[in-house]
């Protein structure tokens, strides 16, 4: 899940990509809105910006439009065994929000701890 290109009504582009940017299975995408966890930057003993970025494993869990005409999606991420075998072994659920209307765009990000032990992480959007 990730957010690499908005246009607002009557706008051009306002998010920024990179005329670098790959967008093969393990890339990380250089702009738009990354999703970097459990790790952002170089801040502590995990790869910089963690596994979520490179993630394939993303599902889209929900999709639809609300009363106020916004569309609304959701996509859902759980460690798996290749997370669970990294640097950063916890069990996880992780829900990503993409709201957009024709003015605006909201990202959301909610990780929930599914495991027994504390499990520390820093993210980005």
């Amino acid at each position: 899940a990730h957010v690499c290109s908005w246009n607002p009504a009557g706008e051009g582009e306002v998010l920024y990509m990179s005329d670098q940017a790959k967008f093969g299975e393990n890339d990380a995408i250089r702009g738009g809105i990354p999703i970097c966890f459990p790790q952002f930057g170089p801040r502590g003993e995990l790869p910089q910006h963690g596994f979520m970025r490179k993630s394939n494993d993303w599902t889209l869990s929900s999709q639809f439009t609300s009363k106020a005409g916004d569309m609304v999606l959701t996509f859902r991420h759980t460690d798996t065994e290749a997370t669970r075998g990294s640097a950063w072994p916890h069990p996880f659920e992780a829900e990503y929000e993409v709201r957009l209307n024709q003015d605006t765009l909201t990202t959301k990000l909610r990780v929930k701890n599914t495991g027994t032990e504390e499990a520390r992480f820093t993210c980005a959007l």
